[in-house]
């Protein structure tokens, strides 16, 4: 078994009911049938990251969220103390998958030559400042290209340092000013997840009063982060908010998306180069 990239006690949340070995059905962008698998065998990946990273986000990040999430998924509300544990977990989910490594790899990749320039720059201005220690300053400057070039700085080091280490403090600043709703599905109505099920409105800015930031928790009950000026704290869905927030849902997903049933509403999604999304807004039609 590899190292999983989404947590198994968070895929609990959405396991297919009265399973027997805690099932899910995992569909596939492109394929229209999805398969019914055991928890333990999907979202992971072999030799993802080392064991010592497993335990530092299982130890610092999961363990904590865990908790969270039972009483979430309870009916409870997340204090001020659960929302810091929470985005911490939100951003890691984000930063953990396979397809946000290769992206982090391939970024530091286009930066190679233009760091190797830079380097090359200020050595030459060095040398003019300091000729008569020119020697040592070509000696350096040959230490550092060659250690780009060779790859010793690895690019893998640098994601899983970021995982372990980096906070991102704008996003938790921004995401603490923001109105947290808990939305639970009723009736037939239900949430999917997928392989990177943190979704967050691109490309405006968290800071913006149009983004808004979409979490499932299980199979009934999301949370719903935006900018509305409303008090009340917790709303049960209709079926076309339980849509949106589907659709939101699976259009993030890189390549998987996980689910409690099998639909055929899911399975046309799959075979969509497209899915349309609306936008979510406080209406009588999206609640009960």
């Amino acid at each position: 078994m590899g190292k999983h990239y989404i947590p198994q006690e968070y895929l609990r949340g959405f396991s297919i009911p009265n399973s027997e070995e805690q099932e899910i059905y995992r569909y596939e962008k492109n394929s229209s049938e999805p398969k019914r698998l055991p928890i333990d065998k999907v979202a992971q990946m072999k030799e993802l990251y080392p064991q010592q990273v497993e335990t530092i986000l299982t130890t610092n990040y999961e363990n904590p969220a865990n908790k969270i999430l039972k009483r979430l998924r309870d009916g409870f509300h997340p204090e001020f103390q659960d929302r810091l544990t929470l985005i911490d977990y939100m951003i890691l989910m984000w930063q953990r998958t396979p397809y946000k490594r290769d992206e982090i790899k391939n970024q530091l990749e286009k930066e190679v030559p233009k760091r190797i320039q830079e380097i090359k720059d200020e050595t030459d201005r060095l040398i003019q400042e300091m000729p008569d220690k020119k020697d040592i300053i070509q000696q350096r400057r040959n230490l550092f290209i060659s250690k780009y070039e060779s790859g010793d700085f690895s690019n893998d080091e640098i994601w899983l340092r970021l995982l372990i280490e980096a906070k991102f403090p704008l996003i938790r600043s921004t995401m603490l000013k923001m109105n947290w709703i808990t939305v639970h599905s009723e009736k037939d109505d239900y949430f999917i997840t997928g392989d990177c099920p943190f979704f967050f409105t691109r490309g405006i800015g968290l800071s913006n009063k149009e983004s808004e930031v979409i979490f499932p928790i299980s199979s009934k009950t999301i949370l719903w982060i935006n900018w509305y000026n409303i008090k009340k704290r917790q709303f049960k869905s209709g079926h076309s908010l339980a849509t949106e927030i589907n659709k939101r849902m699976f259009s993030i997903s890189e390549r998987y998306i996980y689910s409690p049933f099998s639909s055929n509403w899911l399975k046309n999604y799959c075979l969509s180069e497209t899915v349309q999304l609306q936008k979510l807004n406080l209406t009588k039609s999206l609640f009960r």
